[in-house]
């Protein structure tokens, strides 16, 4: 294989809104650690693939799908040969609309565009030779911060990597699937969070200082220990820099543990399968927004203070975004959700553009001949995307997640279809 990558500073001035919080008081008044966008490109004879990972929370699919037809134009790269993904950090620039945590920075976003194409052009450059080597971890971090029955995580870390031949290290592709919410609601300085701390402590303990790509995995149940979804909008509120450190110095650990064994991959070739998904939503009426504005805001009746009022004030422009669409001769309530299958050697990527929950993976992995990982946060987000079995349990993902995201409720049963789908692309 032929490898080439790059990075670049992402960080926004301080003063820009962060993102991920509604309990969050604006702006952001310093920066803790850097945000970064790291680019590598792959070569195996004719395939070729670019991923564009940031320290970022998302990304919108407009944004994307921007971003790869000046890609393609410019690079000669067909769209889907390239992957833009996220950490999902909650302590950056507001990439992605959610209402009431952190106005949409449009600003920030063109800058980022060229920044990315800058990271494009520094990648595929002058791609040297390397050898592919394979790893897997195993990460007890992240727990089902639900509190269900059907409570699921999914420890596995996949470690892909290109080494010189002299032993060196180029590139490294990580995988693991935990929000990025170590720091919480209270923070006001920018942060990578912990998968920014990860990827900075596995370069530095690698020979070589790698560029790491430390992307997520389909976390939409997970979180840090002792985080829970009631947390997620209304508190408590304490952040800790050296706890965000410790878990994302063990992620890096567990990555480096893999790593002291790695295993050459006797396969380097390069494959990339890619499809949209059209997700469905619940096709609302006027009568249908009012009622559940009404529920939404009932959860609200004994709350007082600053996160309450946000709170409402999210559900009342929610109520009023959302009558306006449903008033269109055209409206729509279907959403294109991005799908890439990339195959490094052995090793299966499972790209997906949204808040998937961990359970996606085992059937997936059933059917795949190798390692096999999901990536959210992949080519945009379009929301959490929760099993059947989170409908009958209820929850923040599936009750009221929905109305920051400036949308409607995913119909049942869309993950599992979603799910057999995906299982097509991979056998």
């Amino acid at each position: 294989m032929r490898v080439g990558t790059a990075v670049i500073d992402i960080t926004p001035p301080v003063g820009a809104e962060l993102c991920g919080f509604v309990a969050r008081r604006q702006p952001s008044t310093g920066v803790h650690d850097r945000l970064l966008a790291r680019s590598l490109y792959v070569e195996s004879g004719e395939e070729k693939l670019l991923w564009l990972h940031a320290d970022l929370i998302g990304f919108e699919r407009v944004f994307v799908d921007d971003l790869k037809g000046v890609i393609a134009r410019r690079f000669d790269l067909p769209n889907n040969r390239v992957v833009v993904s996220a950490t999902h950090t909650h302590s950056g620039p507001a990439t992605i609309h959610l209402i009431n945590c952190g106005s949409y920075d449009r600003g920030y976003l063109a800058d980022l565009k060229e920044r990315l194409l800058d990271i494009t052009s520094g990648a595929m450059l002058d791609p040297e030779e390397a050898g592919l080597v394979l790893a897997e971890g195993w990460c007890e971090l992240a727990v089902d911060r639900r509190g269900q029955p059907t409570k699921h995580s999914d420890p596995r870390m996949g470690v892909v990597a290109w080494r010189r031949a002299n032993g060196e290290y180029i590139a490294v592709l990580a995988n693991y699937a935990i929000h990025n919410v170590a720091l919480r609601a209270d923070n006001r300085l920018i942060s990578a969070d912990m998968a920014g701390r990860a990827a900075t402590t596995l370069s530095e303990a690698l020979p070589g200082r790698p560029n790491v790509l430390f992307t997520n995995g389909a976390c939409g149940n997970l979180n840090p220990p002792a985080i829970t979804s009631e947390f997620i909008q209304r508190g408590p509120v304490e952040s800790g820099f050296d706890r965000m450190e410790q878990w994302g110095d063990q992620m890096a650990a567990c990555a480096i543990d893999a790593l002291a064994q790695p295993a050459p991959a006797n396969d380097e070739t390069l494959s990339v399968r890619a499809t949209t998904f059209h997700l469905q939503f619940e096709r609302f009426t006027a009568d249908d927004v009012k009622q559940t504005a009404a529920r939404l805001r009932a959860t609200m009746d004994r709350e007082s203070g600053y996160v309450a009022d946000r709170v409402r004030d999210a559900y009342r422009q929610w109520e009023e975004q959302a009558l306006t669409h449903v008033a269109r001769r055209d409206a729509s309530f279907s959403a294109p959700l991005a799908v890439q299958v990339v195959r490094l050697g052995p090793t299966t990527f499972v790209c997906l553009g949204a808040e998937v929950f961990s359970v996606i993976g085992d059937p997936l992995r059933a059917r795949s001949t190798g390692p096999l990982y999901v990536v959210g946060y992949a080519n945009g987000d379009t929301g959490y995307l929760a099993p059947e079995t989170a409908y009958d349990e209820g929850g923040y993902e599936i009750d009221s997640a929905f109305a920051f995201y400036g949308g409607f409720p995913v119909c049942r049963g869309e993950f599992e279809r979603l799910q057999n789908e995906v299982a097509n692309l991979v056998t």
